[in-house]
């Protein structure tokens, strides 16, 4: 999975884009529509006053970093998500994101490293698949765009999993560390850089 598929699941993951929107492929329908979709309720929310402050939050950024463990994301995913956290005053802590790995399960089976790409992913179900099997580990309170919470947003479940792509968490593709950080150890003055100022 490269980092522009990544970065779409972890905004889908932050509350940040409509539920089921990431994986869409380029040329089908959905895409379409889910960009019709997405500019209007863009307009809705402009009328409320809510701002991107009050949904990216540390525990939101966290959801995010388990969500790019359990679908092996880019690590690139990495630095981005440093500087949205960086945007809001959050510090993002390799030590933090290392102990979120070491209880978080691999549940995708996507390239590179797995077998299948991104519209089997969609196929399979997506984000809304994998957050429903990550629910148990997932700080549910975190709002959304959908003018609620991620829990209310779970409450809907999701119609087909193909388990060949996501697995259920107790059956995951690895069990833990998916993903482990190691700037801070080795180069700490660039890790610092990055990590404080949202470079």
């Amino acid at each position: 999975m490269g980092t522009a598929s990544t970065m779409a699941c972890l905004a889908e993951t932050l509350g940040m884009s409509l539920p089921g929107s990431a994986a869409v492929p380029a040329v089908h329908a959905d895409r379409l529509r889910q960009g019709e979709a997405a500019g209007m309720h863009a307009m809705r929310l402009a009328k409320t006053g809510i701002v991107p402050a009050e949904i990216i939050t540390r525990e939101s950024i966290e959801n995010a970093m388990r969500v790019l463990i359990a679908i092996g994301g880019s690590t690139n995913a990495v630095i981005h998500l440093a500087a949205i956290a960086g945007r809001v005053g959050i510090e993002l802590d390799l030590w933090r994101l290392n102990a979120i790995s070491e209880s978080t399960p691999v549940l995708a089976n996507l390239k590179p490293v797995g077998q299948y790409y991104m519209e089997d992913f969609h196929a399979a179900g997506g984000i809304p698949a994998v957050l429903q099997e990550l629910k148990p580990l997932l700080h549910l309170s975190c709002r959304t765009i959908m003018g609620g919470t991620l829990e209310k947003l779970l409450l809907e479940p999701v119609k087909f999993v193909d388990r060949n792509v996501i697995r259920p968490i107790n059956n995951s593709y690895f069990r833990d560390r998916g993903f482990v950080g190691t700037f801070r150890e080795y180069c700490p003055e660039w890790f610092r850089s990055q990590m404080c100022c949202g470079g």
